[in-house]
This record gives C-alpha cells, sequence and structure tokens, in this order.
C-alpha cells in the first residue's frame, strides 16, 4: 500500500517512494469473513448468514407472512414480502456484531449491504451486481478510516483486486489467482506525489501475502515523464535510475536515503558523464565521454569541488585511424585553466608557458617543442625563437622533458584505474610518450 512518501533527492533528480503505513490490527486492513480478513464464526455470506435458532421466536404479520425470527440473545432475521414468499431483508447478530441489509429477487440475492463492527471502527460492504449460476459478484468494502477494499468471483471465491487507502493517497491494482501464495501487486497510483500532479507505482511480478506488508517497488512513473528504478527488498528499495523527459538518464549507486549519482547519459548516451562522492547533493564531476561526433571519441577528466571542477586532461581517439590526441590543463595564477601539454596525432609534443600581455591578461605560447624524431626546441619568452638543443649540450633541459613527458603518463595511468579509458587510446598514449622519454635520453 502506498499510503505515504518518502522522497528521495539526488541534486536535480527527485523520485518519490511510496511505503507502507502500519495499520492497527489485521482486521484493520481487510474486512472479517473475506479474503485475507479473519474469519467470522463460520458462517458463510450467501447462504443464512444465521441459522435458525432452535428458540428463536417466529412473528407474523395479520396475513400469516413471516416478518421476523427473533433469538434470545436478541439477534434476529427481518423478512419482507406476502406469505409463502417471503424473503429476507435483514440480518442482525450481536455476537458477531454484524448487520446485513438485502434485496432479493425470489430467492435470490440481488443486493446485499453487510456492517461489521470490529477493534477500530467498522467495515461496510457492498455486494452488486449479482450474475450467473455461480452467483457471480463485486465486493465494495469501506472502514471507518477511510480504506476501500474490492473484491469480484463467485460466491465464496472472491479476489482482490483494488485498495484505496486512507485519505485516497493510493489506489492499488492486484493480480489475484486465488491462494496466499497467488497475489500479485500490479500497480499503484499516488495522486499526491510530484505536488498533487500524481505518479503511478509498479511493483516486483511476484507473489507475495500483503499481510507482510507490500513488495519491493520496481519504477515510479510521473506525471511529468520522469521514471525512477528501483532496486533492493521491500522497505530497504534504493534509487537505482532515473530517466527524465527527453532521454536523459542518470545512474544512481548508494544505500536507500542516500543515493548519489555516478554517472549521467545524454544524448542517447553519446554523452557520459561521471560523477564522484558520497554525500547527496555533493557530487562532482570527474570525467565526460564525448561521443556526438562519428570521426572521433573524446574523454575528458576534470577536478575539484563540486562546481568548480576544472578541466585536467582531454584525450581525442580518431576512430578511423586510431592516432590519439593528448592535452593536459594546468590552473593559472589568475585561476583559470590553460593548455600545459599536447600530444599531436604525428607524435609532435608542445610543454606551454604563459606571460603576461598587453590587455592585462595572459597568453600561452609553446615553450618546448619535440619533434617525432625527437628534436627538442626550447624558449622562455613569446618573442624569442626556438632554439634546438644540440646532443652535446647539458642534459638539464632534456631531463626536465623526460620528466614532463613521464609525469603526463601517470596522469593517463590515473585515468584508466578511474573510469576504464578507451584501451587502444591508452596504448597510443604509451607509445608517444615512450618515444618522447626515448628522445630525451638521446
Amino acid at each position: 500500500m502506498a499510503d505515504s512518501v518518502a522522497t528521495v533527492e539526488d541534486g536535480g533528480v527527485v523520485a518519490s517512494l511510496p511505503h507502507n503505513v502500519t495499520l492497527v490490527s489485521h482486521e484493520d486492513m481487510f474486512p472479517p469473513g473475506l479474503r485475507f480478513g479473519p474469519k467470522l464464526s463460520g458462517h458463510d455470506l450467501g447462504k443464512n448468514i444465521l441459522p435458525d435458532p432452535p428458540d428463536g421466536t417466529r412473528l407474523y404479520d395479520d396475513s400469516g407472512a413471516l416478518r421476523m425470527v427473533l433469538c434470545s440473545n436478541g439477534d434476529f432475521k427481518r423478512y419482507d414480502g406476502p406469505k409463502s414468499r417471503e424473503r429476507l431483508i435483514e440480518v442482525k447478530s450481536f455476537s458477531n456484531k454484524t448487520t446485513c441489509l438485502m434485496s432479493a429477487w425470489g430467492k435470490h440475492i440481488i443486493e446485499l449491504k453487510r456492517t461489521i463492527e470490529v477493534n477500530n471502527g467498522q467495515w461496510v460492504c457492498h455486494y452488486t451486481n449479482y450474475r450467473g449460476d455461480d452467483r457471480y459478484c463485486n465486493v465494495r468494502c469501506v472502514h471507518t478510516s477511510g480504506r476501500e477494499v474490492y473484491y469480484e468471483g463467485p460466491l465464496h471465491q472472491h479476489r482482490l483486486t483494488m485498495i484505496i487507502s486512507q485519505g485516497g493517497a493510493a489506489y492499488s491494482y492486484y493480480k489475484d489467482e486465488g491462494t496466499i501464495f497467488q497475489l500479485i501487486k500490479l500497480r499503484a497510483w499516488c495522486p499526491n506525489l510530484d505536488g498533487g500532479k500524481g505518479a503511478m507505482v509498479y511493483y516486483i511480478d511476484k507473489p507475495f501475502n500483503p499481510l507482510d506488508g507490500d513488495p519491493p517497488t520496481l519504477r515510479i512513473e510521473h506525471s511529468t515523464g520522469k521514471v525512477g528504478y528501483y532496486e533492493g527488498p521491500h522497505h530497504k528499495e534504493r534509487l537505482a535510475r532515473v530517466i527524465l523527459p527527453g532521454g536523459n538518464e542518470f545512474i544512481m549507486a548508494g544505500e536507500r536515503g542516500n543515493e548519489v549519482k555516478r554517472r549521467h547519459l545524454g544524448e542517447g548516451g553519446k554523452m557520459v558523464t561521471r560523477y564522484w562522492g558520497d554525500e547527496r547533493g555533493q557530487e562532482r564531476r570527474v570525467r565526460l565521454d564525448a561521443n556526438t561526433n562519428p570521426e572521433y571519441t573524446m574523454v575528458s577528466q576534470m577536478n575539484g569541488p563540486k562546481g568548480s571542477e576544472r578541466l585536467t586532461n582531454r584525450i581525442t581517439l580518431f576512430d578511423a585511424t586510431g592516432d590519439v590526441e593528448v592535452r593536459s590543463y594546468e590552473r593559472g595564477t589568475d585561476g583559470a585553466n590553460y593548455l600545459m601539454r599536447q600530444v599531436y596525432t604525428d607524435g609532435r609534443v608542445d610543454f606551454n608557458g604563459r606571460e603576461p600581455n598587453d590587455n592585462g591578461g595572459w597568453s600561452t605560447f609553446t615553450k618546448v617543442a619535440v619533434s617525432p624524431s625527437g628534436q627538442i626546441r626550447v624558449r622562455q619568452t613569446r618573442s624569442d625563437p626556438l632554439v634546438v638543443i644540440e646532443p652535446d649540450q647539458p642534459p638539464t633541459k632534456r631531463q626536465r622533458v623526460k620528466e614532463s613527458a613521464q609525469e603526463l603518463l601517470s596522469q593517463v595511468n590515473d585515468m584508466t584505474e578511474l573510469g576504464d579509458i578507451n584501451e587502444k587510446a591508452y596504448v597510443a598514449i604509451a607509445d608517444h610518450l615512450k618515444a618522447l622519454t626515448d628522445a630525451a635520453n638521446a
């Protein structure tokens, strides 16, 4: 029964998870004498609910028609109709705390209203639309609390079809095969969810005992178009996945009540943003996989707290050729990111520097350039020419190039541990950097 709501917030993606309200007792959940409800002293509805007691007093009217059978304990049956064609119209049992009002056609009941007193109020059950030789009918039972339970089926074989919880918080629909182990809760309409717009809750398709609580929630379809998918046992379901209108999808992790974002799949899965963090609402972006261009795939690595993530590495893999381009970024003293290193598809590597410009900002320029053959050229400022480092010069600058290449390789390794970087891209990058290191050692 989806009688109340627990709300899961995942930083912009909200999914509402219904859960049970514990009712006072068994007889408040289901009406006595009907499926899943307590037994009613063995009396069968549809036959004589109370047998004629041996000490019952029969009362007749002036025409000789039977009008009442009065028992010594106060229980009675009341009749209507002419003599010899009397029909039972009311039964009152003080021992069972039951009152039945009936409409009949000949010997057959066509409508019945049954009131049963229970610990916390009463149930009023309406039996209507009797039909067929098996006395198939519809039953609607209303508890004082406002809870409604619906049945239908042949006499003494009524199956549960729907429950409306207190206050109309949920309309639950069932598939009932007749035994306690063959009841399946199909779905529940919860009109109070999403600010009164409503949502449909679907449950796992397995038999359950309604006296033990609801089966696990499978998904919630919101009227806004959002769909939340859940995993785990009843009362411990966690939000595992959310699909938003337009197709954007979030993959979640964590226990119920503290679900956090792990991945965001946009544009049909072509844009995948990966998140990290164990506190809901504080997840930070750590990687973006972009596959929107048919010619290449781009992987971006980020670092920093939520809302202030900065780009640290970007790898571009050209699918047709298998070539790889790598860019590494650093944050400058002004707080802005700048391109620090770049490995080109032909094997060239540039190491950049920055210097103030005439506009009051900063300009980036190539400070060290390494050719595919291993030639190294350097300069100190943008205005300086790139000068080749000869093999017989002191190895200090070569050592710095070597160390920088090894640092870049270490960062690429970190990326593989963080998110399964494309193996082909990793191998190609490693080959470039190994060649760069070999050149520095020459």
